[in-house]
């Protein structure tokens, strides 16, 4: 993306993304400085001398940062610093993996101390450049600040107001009424949402609504909060708009006092508008002020952080109260309320208005800023070229919505800016699962470890916390999603950084671009081999990628031999390749040099034809992840796949895929991901492999289990040692013959197969025995899951006829019972359960309605299902 716009570039070059790069690898550094390189003298010194010139250096573009207008010199300057951060981090990196494929125990090759030598005069030379310059730079006086961002007040064109009628309805009934439970004295509503959404505006609507006043005796107090929070400074300004006159008073205690007579007069609407801080202790000191408050007063937050309203909140139960985003015709309302009062306004642009309007996204700042852009622009040439201009694009006093979004980014630590720009690679047309972008931050090496924490809990709380912000959303599906304009912001932040291309993309100039782009990715709509062809020979000029994602949406195999070809190049360009991602590229195979990519921690080759994968490939000895879902045509592991021995997460889940286990995958003891298991008879295939996997977690199904031989074999798995797993499905084969041989046989099998104490979910299929395990039935057994169990699910299991009461399982949520013909009557159940689903069984939907056997069993159960039809229940009652 070319920034052509001066201000914007200006805007956005003080980001602290280079700080936030340098971080992690002046933490590598310092790693290996303590454990590893102190023994070799030379390349121990060097690296020493290497780490304070980086310092040095970024101490120094810290104050260029500062400020707001800096020369194009600089911005060089600063562009080569970044380079030589990231070259290093790569070099780290070699070092380590050299370091850890002979055991820690012997020197550096001569190549690599010679590359070391090499940085190290490179550095010194670049901070005599940049120490020249930048002294000189610091000096300069600041220009005056134009672009910051106004504060708010309590006034408001309610003409010009689009929208928020719900919402405001919503608000207003909530601040009316009385007697509901509160947490505190005092009952405080947050507003939540992103910036320049409405949430001022929403505020200001229900602040001058004639019902709110009348309630307050007029006692209205607006405070606009912002990023710097000071105690004094708000409890000041909430005094001041309280008695509308300057506050004098500097001791706190003083201006408590006042505060504490204004508040006992009567009750009181407060609102404080743009709340930044998360810490609960200063939210408690402010808070203390309230206690003062009059009977039935009300507080009014607006956050753009879900931590922040989880914190202020004191009424139970209550939602987050966000403004819904306008519609496009709304959006063109608000630019045409707007025009009519500066320009005459013209009905045949109303076309390319409403084009103007699907724009705004349903934001209804940036429908303002339109407004404002067509304040002097009255014919139909003058608006399409606004139509095909973008946002960013417009002159500086008219860029408010990145402002506004911007602030959202700047208040951000440095491990989450990473993290944050890092995801302006993903098409907005994509969808990332939770679980894979945590992945992905691990193996680009974004999450910093904490002592013996797990790198993907870190993860999950970094993704949390962008979420809180608003700069992220998961969807119901665990999904990842970023707004439009948020995803733009990060675009704009990560220039030079990390580069989206698309094949449908007129060619534009990157060059530029090459020397710092380390994360590209390549969406491929047009279904063409050629273009696809020609957009991944362009990526070959970023020679140090640690990125490289192709989202594809060709339907067909491609069978352009040229595309092919390309694809196995990427071997040997990107050598500093962390993450490949080829989903749904189509690819048969790939070539035998893969193992070329020495730093590789995330391969995904989901949804693609590949038929074998290449005997190279367990020479990733740095790989993490590997991917493999939805590749039919995958049938057969490579030779010797336990050299892997830092892969945490192999997925493989298609049905019928891959019929066997790679031979002794139990040396894989850091394995964490392993939905499928299936169990061979020959040794190395046998269940024992899964005995030391420790660190398995979330759900695991075990396959083929006719193939135990018997109960201890079973117990060899020592499943009741995976601590961490939530979900378990044990599963025989369902064609088997029936026999009294199976049914002892199995019986013995999963009385050994004890799970681990914390699972929340058993499936059985296929069980040949008649009676459940005795950690089931029993709930004194030594070996009994515990009581956070919420799913039994039952199927084809023909010999069971009676089952034990299970009213011990008093987190049982859902049963699930199928194909289990000699089952006629239903067990004790546990009070807790709220679904029961029963189909092809012995029971009968007759015994369940009124008057038959198990009516009393199944009638306080709010959701009763017999053979795919509903069963009328009792009311669920309520707590």
């Amino acid at each position: 993306m070319v920034l052509a716009n001066s201000t914007i570039v200006s805007l956005f070059l003080s980001t602290g993304i280079t700080s936030s790069f340098l971080q992690p690898v002046a933490q590598k550094l310092a790693d290996l400085l303590e454990n590893k390189i102190v023994r070799i003298q030379e390349t121990g010194d060097k690296l020493r001398k290497l780490e304070r010139t980086l310092l040095k250096i970024q101490s120094l573009i810290d104050q260029v940062e500062d400020k707001q207008y800096i020369s194009n010199t600089s911005r060089l300057l600063i562009e080569d610093f970044k380079g030589v951060v990231l070259d290093s981090d790569d070099l780290f990196d070699k070092i380590h993996l050299q370091l850890y494929l002979h055991n820690d125990e012997s020197d550096l090759d001569s190549a690599t101390k010679a590359e070391v030598s090499t940085k190290v005069d490179h550095v010194d030379k670049l901070f005599k450049d940049i120490e020249v310059y930048f002294i000189s730079e610091i000096a300069k006086p600041r220009p005056p600040q134009t672009l910051a961002i106004p504060y708010s007040s309590s006034f408001l064109d309610q003409s010009s107001v689009i929208g928020l009628v719900k919402e405001k309805a919503e608000i207003v009934k909530l601040l009316l009424a009385d007697g509901y439970r509160n947490k505190e004295n005092i009952s405080v509503i947050p507003i939540v949402g992103m910036g320049g959404i409405g949430k001022t505006t929403l505020a200001q609507l229900v602040y001058n609504d004639p019902k709110v006043i009348e309630k307050f005796d007029q006692r209205m107090w607006w405070v606009c909060v912002s990023l710097e929070y000071d105690l004094i400074k708000i409890t000041k300004l909430i005094l001041e708009s309280a008695k509308n006159k300057v506050c004098k008073l500097s001791n706190l205690d003083s201006i408590k006092r006042q505060m504490k007579e204004v508040m006992l007069k009567g009750k009181f609407l407060l609102v404080l508008d743009d709340m930044w801080n998360e810490s609960p202790s200063d939210w408690v000191a402010l808070k203390f002020l309230f206690s003062f408050a009059a009977p039935g007063s009300r507080v009014l937050v607006t956050t753009r952080s879900k931590t922040v309203s989880s914190i202020v909140t004191t009424i139970d139960d209550l939602r987050c109260f966000s403004p819904t985003p306008l519609s496009e015709n709304d959006c063109w309302e608000v630019i045409k309320k707007s025009l009519k009062t500066k320009v005459d306004y013209r009905e045949d642009l109303e076309a390319i208005g409403l084009e103007l309007a699907k724009k705004c996204k349903g934001f209804p700042l940036a429908a303002k800023v339109i407004a404002d852009a067509l304040h002097v622009k009255s014919t139909e040439v003058e608006w399409n070229a606004l139509l095909k201009c973008d946002l960013w694009d417009l002159p500086e006093d008219k860029n408010r919505v990145y402002q506004v979004l911007k602030l959202s980014y700047d208040d951000l630590p440095a491990y989450l800016k990473r993290c944050f720009v890092y995801y302006s690679i993903i098409p907005q047309s994509e969808k990332v699962k939770v679980e894979d972008l945590i992945q992905i931050w691990s193996a680009e090496g974004f999450i910093q470890a904490q002592g013996a924490r797990r790198i993907e809990d870190i993860g999950r709380e970094y993704l949390d916390k962008l979420c809180s912000r608003s700069l992220l959303h998961i969807s119901s599906n665990n999904d990842v999603e970023m707004h439009d304009f948020i995803h733009d912001l990060a675009r704009l932040i990560s220039t030079n950084l990390c580069l989206r291309l698309e094949d449908t993309m007129s060619a534009k100039p990157t060059s530029f671009l090459s020397q710092n782009v380390r994360h590209l990715s390549l969406l491929c709509k047009s279904g063409q081999s050629d273009v696809s062809a020609a957009k991944l020979e362009e990526s070959y000029r970023y020679k140090k990628l640690r990125t490289f994602m192709l989202f594809s949406h060709v339907s067909q195999v491609p069978t352009n031999l040229s595309l092919l070809q390309i694809f196995q190049k990427l071997f040997e360009k990107f050598k500093w390749l962390r993450v490949l991602n080829l989903t749904g590229s189509g690819i048969r195979k790939l070539s035998g040099l893969i193992d070329k990519l020495k730093h590789l921690r995330y391969l995904d080759l989901s949804d693609t034809a590949i038929t074998n994968l290449p005997e190279d490939i367990v020479n990733l000895y740095a790989l993490e992840t590997l991917k493999l879902n939805n590749c039919t045509e995958l049938k057969k592991w490579p030779l010797n796949f336990e050299k892997l021995v830092k892969l945490r997460h192999l997925h493989f889940e298609r049905q019928g895929q891959m019929s066997s286990m790679p031979k002794d995958l139990g040396k894989l003891t850091s394995l964490e991901t392993l939905h499928t298991f299936t169990v061979g008879s020959e040794e190395g295939y046998q269940i024992g492999e899964l005995q030391n996997m420790k660190c398995l977690r979330g759900s695991i199904n075990i396959k083929a289990l006719e193939k135990v031989a018997d109960s201890q074999e079973a117990e060899a798995a020592k499943l009741q040692d995976k601590q961490y797993l939530d979900k378990l499905e044990l599963h025989w084969d369902v064609t088997r013959r029936l026999t009294d041989e199976t049914k002892l046989h199995d019986e013995g099998v999963i009385e050994g197969l004890k799970p681990p104490a914390r699972l929340k979910e058993l499936k059985v299929k296929g069980y040949h025995g008649s009676r459940l395990p005795d950690w089931i039935c029993n709930p004194l057994s030594v070996n009994a899951p515990s009581r956070q169990i919420e799913k039994l699910v039952l199927g084809s299991c023909p010999e069971l006829v009676n089952l034990p009461s299970i009213d011990h399982l008093t987190s049982l949520k859902e049963l699930e019972i199928y194909c289990c013909d000699k089952l006629v009557s239903l067990p004790g159940l546990p009070s807790s359960l709220k679904r029961l689903n029963i189909s092809e069984s012995g029971i009968s939907k007759q015994q369940c309605e009124e008057g038959g056997s198990e009516r009393k069993n199944v009638q306080s159960i709010p959701e009763v299902e017999i053979d795919y039809q509903l069963i009328p229940t009792a009311p669920f009652p309520m707590l």
